[in-house]
């Protein structure tokens, strides 16, 4: 809490003119919180939730990569880049969605996106 105090004082202004004034005089307490006693979340939850986050980054690049090739075409394909850019907002979203302690969600994103990589970067 702030406990304050205040009185009526004057000064003058650059013109001279007299004003009229009131001092806030204020006294700050710190605000106290109990700190958690353990840990939020744990190292192999952290790990898993970045993993998942690199590989659904990993498959939006890719899409962006396969939008601008296909914008770049004489006679781009609207339907196949409307396809594109939606399955980057799907990805975007999930991203979003993730928190590190939703272990079955970091799970699953982490299977699914991790397998469009390495489909990705497959030798052809």
């Amino acid at each position: 809490m702030e406990s304050a105090s205040n009185s009526l004082g004057s000064l003058k202004n650059g013109d001279g003119v007299q004003l009229a004034v009131r001092r806030f005089e204020t006294v700050n307490r710190p605000v106290t919180m109990d700190a958690p006693k353990e840990p939020l979340w744990t190292q192999d939850q952290a790990i898993a939730y970045e993993a998942a986050l690199e590989a659904i980054n990993d498959v939006i690049a890719g899409y962006s990569e396969q939008i601008a090739l296909e914008q770049d075409r004489q006679k781009p394909d609207a339907a196949r880049i409307s396809w594109l850019e939606m399955r980057t907002d799907h990805a975007s979203a999930t991203s979003h969605a993730l928190t590190v302690t939703d272990d079955e969600n970091v799970r699953q994103a982490l299977l699914e996106y991790s397998a469009m990589v390495r489909a990705r970067e497959a030798p052809r």
